[in-house]
């Protein structure tokens, strides 16, 4: 077998590696499945990373109904060429470590029983979800933040180059990548530019994650919302933190007047936390909560990910004194294509980065964001 493991941020290279598997029955309520890299027999391009033997064991609990994993990562890994911000993270073997397994099981384990589970809407929902409706919008939801992370990662499929320039504020550079995406099913493809940066802040990882996914303080950082309101207009909690949902929003202006429809996924635990989001119009929500096939329904995902600087000491979201946060924008820009981007397109990405950043920057040090 073959395969990638990343990290959402652009600025850390992928770790491939050419493996065999090989799972088998221990007793009546134990397996295992073991991989192990190959590189030594079979050449393969990649020369930065050798998986030993790893994997995991699966033990029922016969008494409990539950199953028991316990996950072992055992790997050799080339250090060198880390980029500064993320060296530590990677070098305490927390980033690519047997955690994000297991943190990778309880997500996909939360959103499947979820799907399968009834609904009681929020008291305070303004717009009540069908059953169906539900379902397409969780659907919708988690094809959003994969393609997201899918998007934002160091892999080589993802072909960033640096944009030209001086850097700006902290960050040490701004990474571009040039696409072409179907906006809509039927339609012609169109250039979209995806553009991310990486930034250091002294603050927990569960602060900044709540800062980004409140609805009322979009309009702090979204350069696109300010000085219009944004309102949650109903959610589907996923798992046991309320904070993980699924979220319909809608922005309007002073005089309530409709301006835009977003669907945001918030997600976070020990690993990392994500807040991502994708512009949705009026017709695409009448569908997504009458039950319609979410596939139908074009997105574009931007957002951000935050990772702790260090390994959290306890197992909760709220530990870590610092956060590494990669922010990722996808827009449409018909003056682009695989070999051109205009320098009109090239200030407003550094426009909007530097915006944001800046507005990150006064909730964190809690300073005037009109201040230079």
């Amino acid at each position: 077998m073959s395969g990638e493991i990343h990290m959402p941020a652009a600025l850390v290279p992928g770790r491939e590696c050419y493996f065999a598997r090989y799972c088998k029955k221990l007793s009546e309520t134990t397996w295992a499945i073991v991989d192990v890299s190959l590189e030594k027999y079979f050449p393969h391009p990649s020369i930065n990373f050798r998986r030993r033997p790893s994997g995991c064991f699966i033990q029922f609990m016969p008494q409990e109904g539950f199953s028991k994993i316990t996950w072992v990562e055992h790997v050799e890994a080339d250090y060198r060429d880390l980029n500064s911000t993320f060296k530590d993270l990677i070098k305490s073997s927390f980033a690519f470590g047997a955690t994000r397994w297991i943190s990778a099981m309880v997500r996909q384990f939360e959103y499947s029983e979820i799907l399968k589970a009834k609904y009681w809407p929020p008291e305070d929902a303004v717009k009540v979800i069908g059953e169906g409706g539900r379902r397409s919008m969780l659907k919708l939801g988690d094809r959003m933040i994969r393609t997201f992370c899918s998007e934002i990662n160091g892999s080589k499929r993802n072909q960033w180059f640096r944009l030209p320039g001086e850097p700006f504020d902290d960050t040490e550079d701004v990474r571009l990548a040039i696409r072409e995406h179907a906006i809509e099913a039927g339609k012609p493809l169109a250039t979209t530019l995806v553009f991310a940066a990486s930034q250091w802040f002294p603050i927990t990882p569960r602060l900044l994650f709540d800062f980004l996914r409140d609805a009322e303080s979009r309009t702090d950082w979204d350069v696109l919302a300010r000085g219009l309101c944004v309102q949650e207009l109903s959610y589907i909690v996923k798992g046991k933190d309320s904070a993980n949902r699924v979220s319909l929003m809608q922005v309007t202006d002073e005089l309530d007047t409709y301006v835009i429809n977003y669907i945001q996924e918030s997600y976070t635990d020990i690993t990392g936390s994500y807040v991502v989001y994708a512009p949705i119009d009026e017709p695409a929500v009448t569908a997504l909560l009458e039950g319609g096939d979410p596939d139908m329904v074009g997105i574009l995902p931007s957002g951000f990910s935050i990772l702790p600087q260090e390994i959290p000491k306890d197992d909760g979201p709220h530990s870590g004194v610092a956060s590494i946060l990669t922010a990722s924008f996808n827009i449409v820009d018909y003056g682009s294509n695989k070999s051109h981007v205009p320098p009109q397109s090239l200030a407003v990405i550094k426009k909007i980065l530097r915006e944001t950043f800046k507005a990150i920057k006064s909730f964190v040090f809690n300073e005037d964001s009109d201040d230079d």
